[in-house]
């Protein structure tokens, strides 16, 4: 009890006490993008804090017996998971701005227009040359939007959402909010049955539900990445059910969300081929089926989303970690022009990341078990993170749920390092964007470091990385 009360109850309520701070210190964050005055220090110390005691719970969980349920305990942490989303429910968004994109595009499907028809920009133009009335509400999220020359690069289903929020609440961010609340409930639920249908500690769900990254980047920035997560949650269930359709049918719906899962069809495939090749085709012509029907609304003469997509692909660089390295080594080693270093780095970036799936691909069909095609996927998506131009702190979330079957401390130690991203705000206001780079340096220096003892360790004492023999690291 005594151990429970220091390493479990304690950073609890530290955790719980850290995100309600968040919530307070919002509304001093504006919509526009200026920060100059805005307490980003106080905001990264805040989320570091709760991220330790987070780290220190979920060692205490890492060492419990694996046949040791203790109601109390995942009721202690469930409740302040719950809390936690719901302190933040009404906070205001910190250092965001994608929301109000969503906002504006599901607007344009309330109105019956097709938001990949036209740029925000070039909507509110027409609109305003035409004579039309702007309502202040337009005006207003119009202003917040961030490349708003660029028209939308997200999938049907995400439309839809964006949709269902807006007639919910129009021009308003309430019913997103509402919408991602639910999304996490039903994350956390599904969570709850995998690890059930595992045998592993329900506590274990700590890993995702006090998980600090999650926490802000969804319940205070709002991000629509979190019903990505509930799709990819959703295959994780149905893949330790064995059911191939649903399997599949959860990859397809999260790809028309957000690209990302796509990407873990080759995976999936191999492991559902070796299941049953019948079940394996039925689901691919449900999932062609869907993919048709959902993007059939859309169909015109443009080139649906693809013009967003390429223009975020060829042009974004924010918080890059490896394809940093290829970019540095490429102008250390050559006289190429900028636009010429950031295409070869990309074309080493994805070279890369295809050996690594062809490696991950070969050893998956030797072996092609559940774990196993889990633990590809944490790795593939961890890869994919490391080596893309952007490195967003969010986009970490998507391989959160898949360290439940491969849990390396290294991996959660970054899901806090990734809070010193939100430097680079305060210091770039400040005009000393050297001293972020410095951050920058140290963040994934740490991370390789921490990364490199822990597979040496691994190695040493050839155990693997899971709660049931978490005791004996």
């Amino acid at each position: 009890m005594k151990r429970s009360l220091f390493f479990l109850y304690i950073p609890g309520f530290i955790l719980l006490l850290c995100i309600a701070a968040i919530s307070h210190i919002s509304p001093q964050f504006p919509a526009e993008n200026s920060y100059t005055n805005t307490p980003v220090i106080l905001f990264v110390s805040l989320a570091l804090i709760a991220f330790s005691a987070y780290f220190i719970s979920l060692e205490f969980i890492r060492r419990l017996p694996s046949n040791a349920q203790n109601s109390i305990h995942l009721a202690f942490i469930l409740g302040v998971a719950i809390l936690s989303r719901l302190v933040l429910f009404p906070s205001e968004m910190i250092l965001e701005t994608d929301p109000y994109r969503y906002i504006w595009d599901g607007q344009q499907m309330v109105q019956k227009k097709n938001p990949y028809s036209l740029s925000p920009k070039d909507a509110f133009e027409n609109k305003k040359n035409s004579g039309l009335k702007i309502t202040a509400e337009e005006q207003d999220f119009y202003s917040k939007i961030n490349y708003s020359e660029t028209k939308t690069l997200y999938p049907p289903v995400a439309e839809y959402l964006f949709a269902v929020s807006q007639k919910i609440s129009p021009w308003k961010l309430t019913g997103w909010k509402a919408m991602i609340f639910l999304s996490e409930m039903l994350t956390l639920f599904l969570l709850l049955l995998i690890l059930h249908t595992a045998n592993m500690r329900k506590e274990w769900i700590m890993l995702y539900a006090w998980c600090p990254l999650v926490l802000t980047e969804f319940s205070n920035g709002l991000h629509m990445d979190v019903f990505m997560i509930l799709c990819l949650v959703s295959f994780i269930y149905h893949c330790q059910k064995e059911n191939i359709i649903g399997a599949l049918l959860s990859l397809c719906i999260g790809s028309l969300i957000k690209i990302i899962p796509v990407l873990l069809f080759p995976f999936a495939l191999i492991w559902a081929w070796q299941k049953n090749k019948k079940e394996t085709l039925i689901g691919l012509g449900c999932c062609a089926l869907a993919t048709v029907l959902l993007w059939l609304p859309f169909m015109n003469n443009n080139l649906l989303f693809s013009e967003g997509l390429s223009k975020f692909a060829q042009s974004w660089e924010v918080n890059g970690s490896l394809f940093v390295v290829f970019k540095v080594l490429l102008q250390s080693v050559s006289s190429m022009n900028d636009p010429q270093v950031n295409l070869y780095a990309r074309i080493i970036s994805l070279g890369v990341l295809g050996m690594i799936s062809l490696y991950l691909l070969l050893k998956l069909n030797k072996n092609a078990n559940t774990s196993s095609l889990m633990k590809s996927c944490l790795i593939f998506l961890c890869s994919l993170f490391f080596l893309a131009p952007t490195g967003n702190p969010w986009y970490f979330s998507w391989a959160v749920p898949f360290l439940i079957f491969l849990p390396i401390r290294s991996l959660v130690f970054f899901s806090g390092l990734l809070f010193a991203y939100y430097l680079s705000f305060y210091y770039f206001f400040q005009t000393r964007f050297d001293l972020f780079l410095w951050i920058w340096i140290s963040e994934y220096a740490l991370f390789f470091s921490a990364l490199g003892l822990e597979l040496w360790i691994k190695k040493k004492q050839s155990q693997s990385f899971s709660p049931s023999l978490a005791n004996r690291l």
